[in-house]
């Protein structure tokens, strides 16, 4: 293979790790987060924050799912995903419920788990506004009781990975930023067991199979809630990466920051600006990520 495909595969392989990021939250080397720290330390402060919501909003997830009192919201649920599932799209568009935006007639349209996923998502933001450490942070999926130990590893990789890309772009010192991201990229992949494939997947394995709704049709709030940090991280990413390219986007951290603020709202999710209500993307979030890299 020559060294140009060589260089063209590595810098492909970005797209699909950052795309993925929402679900690689876990530790971070205190050499780049301390870059991070130093220039941009709300962002900082709210990524370790981030890695505690990610680990905590699983267990409230399962918390809810083993309450006994909301198991008529779970037959409901069970069969509206049933039902999802054995539809043709025709079907769905026919009946005004395409992209899972349907509900069973008898689910209340803003989730099945009523004021359980509100309190949680109550939770979930009071530990998002809290301040942790980034030793907290590194310890978020180890420590959870519902992660199994190599599950844990994979979000505390894929977490680290990018506070190392963010670090690459921070760090004034490095002057060959594609060799460096190489670098990291190589590293990442090195322990294949605990890395996420560097090849793109079709995307029927997010949009088509009979579970791709499930949760934010099971938990709007809550996904929102996930999707909006997750938003930021991109966001933040590009930012960061254009703001290197030309000082004229010197300013975008703090426009992404007050656009994540606008878009989580109050505790319970009330807004006037709207939160993602799909896995953010990252051609739609942060269309100059990769041209600007």
């Amino acid at each position: 293979m020559s060294k140009w495909h060589q260089f063209s595969r590595k810098r492909s392989t970005i797209a699909p790790l950052v795309v993925i990021l929402w679900l690689l939250a876990g530790s971070s080397g205190a050499q780049s987060t301390n870059f991070l720290r130093a220039t941009y330390p709300e962002l900082a402060t709210l990524f370790n924050a981030f890695d505690l919501t990610h680990a905590q909003a699983f267990e409230e997830i399962m918390t809810i799912n083993e309450n006994q009192y909301a198991q008529s919201a779970r037959d409901q649920l069970e069969e509206h995903l049933s039902m999802m599932a054995n539809m043709t799209m025709q079907d769905m568009m026919s009946s005004g419920m395409n992209h899972g935006g349907g509900m069973h007639m008898g689910m209340n349209m803003s989730g099945p788990y009523g004021d359980l996923e509100i309190e949680a998502r109550i939770g979930l933001r009071k530990t998002m506004q809290g301040q942790h450490t980034e030793e907290a942070a590194s310890r978020a999926f180890s420590g959870s009781s519902i992660l199994d130990s190599r599950t844990a590893q994979v979000l505390s990789r894929g977490r680290d990975f990018e506070n190392t890309v963010l670090a690459i772009y921070l760090d004034e010192s490095i002057n060959d930023k594609l060799d460096a991201l190489d670098t990291a990229i190589d590293n990442y992949l090195s322990d294949d067991a605990h890395s996420v494939a560097s090849s793109p997947k079709d995307s029927g394995f997010i949009l088509t199979h009979p579970q791709a709704t499930a949760f934010k049709t099971a938990f709007p709030r809550l996904s929102a809630f996930q999707w909006t940090q997750q938003w930021l991280q991109l966001a933040s990413i590009e930012a960061i990466i254009r703001e290197h390219v030309d000082s004229q986007f010197d300013n975008g951290i703090p426009i992404a920051l007050e656009r994540f603020w606008n878009k989580i709202g109050s505790a319970g999710g009330m807004t006037m600006f709207p939160a993602p209500t799909e896995l953010p993307m990252t051609p739609a979030i942060a269309p100059d990520l990769y041209s600007q890299s």
